[in-house]
């Protein structure tokens, strides 16, 4: 079912980026400068930019009728990772702490409606 096999990309896709952003993340703890560092920006940028996509892509898929009420909550868990990405690099851009602490609540969010999506997922 493409339907299905396009999700299970982009749920991967998403998972290896929140991966990679988690890796950059942990390094400004102990080097807060790092967002400063053009090319830790770069990659940073490139993570948050997957995730504005991904919501994009996926807001333009048509699910089979069974999927609907999971496709629903994955589009509102993608809502939140992408609305996270704007306040995190707003914060980054800015030095602004409450604005990626805010990006960072988007993330939790959005994590905890992916799982509740997953547990939607029609069994075959």
């Amino acid at each position: 079912m493409a339907y299905v096999t396009t999700i299970h990309r982009q749920a991967t896709t998403m998972h290896g980026s929140m991966s990679r952003f988690r890796l950059l993340a942990g390094q400004v703890p102990t080097n807060p400068s790092i967002l400063l560092d053009p090319n830790w920006r770069v990659k940073a940028a490139a993570e948050l930019a997957i995730w504005k996509a991904t919501y994009e892509q996926a807001k333009g898929l048509t699910p089979p009728p069974r999927f609907a009420a999971m496709h629903d909550t994955y589009l509102r868990a993608l809502e939140q990772f992408s609305l996270a990405a704007d306040d995190i690099a707003y914060g980054i851009d800015h030095l602004d702490a409450d604005r990626i602490n805010a990006g960072t609540s988007k993330l939790e969010e959005g994590a905890r409606l992916l799982e509740e999506a997953a547990q939607q997922m029609p069994q075959p």
